[in-house]
């Protein structure tokens, strides 16, 4: 059976990408758009932004069903927002720790509803990798490695993340990395390799996806399905347009 790699490039618009490649841009992904079926008139879900879409890729639902329903909510039993956005002033009022506490466990628990595709394929016994993408739970329990920080100050870090200080492990498909946060020993005991760290966003990098990815080729040990996230593009959309963020296209390809 052939393997299956499902890379997702976040805020890819096809209204870039295709004149840049129709002028000689972007040669890898010209390659692949030769060679493809491409499809370029999807409808996308509403909202379309990160966290409701990437959830609806992997789970074939729409937000209202899966229950990630955009990038902040309001939950009136609870009389909070919860929020996975980028805003640095939206993430200070709402709390750092309450950010990262959603982020790291609640999103892919508490408020996912619905199946993945990672659990939909290792129940017909194949197996799936997870490489920095949003919404990965699964069925394997993985350790989860807690940040220098919280090693060095474990109890100003308890009092900052309590859920995240309180979990040992998160539950994702046969390989799951989650940044520096989540890495799964290989069959024989060795782990991938990518730049981490503070300074790489602990992990969370376009940088750190191609290295894990290029490691998992190079040794030939893909699963059944993997999914690679890119973020990237996405981060530099944001600060600079769709257009402006080209440049950034041409570095990852």
């Amino acid at each position: 059976m052939k393997k299956v790699l499902l890379i997702i490039i976040d805020a890819l618009a096809s209204r870039v990408v295709d004149p840049a490649m129709d002028q000689g841009r972007l040669p890898n992904l010209r390659r692949l758009r030769a060679a493809a079926d491409v499809r370029t008139n999807s409808i996308a879900v509403f909202p379309s932004i990160t966290p409701a879409a990437t959830t609806s890729l992997i789970t074939g639902c729409y937000p209202g069903e899966h229950g990630i329903s955009g990038a902040y909510w309001y939950i009136p039993d609870e009389k909070r927002v919860v929020y996975f956005g980028y805003d640095f002033w939206a993430i200070l009022e709402n709390g750092i720790g309450s950010f990262f506490d959603e982020f790291l466990l609640k999103l892919n628990t508490d408020h996912l509803r619905v199946k993945t595709l990672f659990q939909r394929v290792e129940e017909q016994g194949l197996s799936a990798a997870s490489l920095n993408y949003l919404i990965y739970h699964g069925d394997h329990h993985h350790d989860l490695k807690l940040p220098p920080l919280q090693r060095l100050l474990p109890d100003a870090i308890s009092d900052l993340l309590p859920s995240a200080a309180a979990a040992t492990t998160v539950d994702g498909p046969t390989l799951l990395y989650f940044g520096d946060l989540v890495q799964t020993p290989l069959s024989d005991g060795s782990k991938l390799s990518f730049k981490g760290g503070i300074t790489n966003r602990l992990g969370f990098t376009d940088d750190s996806s191609a290295d894990m990815l290029v490691h998992m080729l190079d040794n030939d040990v893909l699963p059944d399905l993997t999914v690679a996230y890119f973020p990237g593009n996405d981060m530099r959309s944001h600060e600079v347009g769709p257009e402006r963020a080209l440049n950034h296209l041409d570095e990852l390809d």
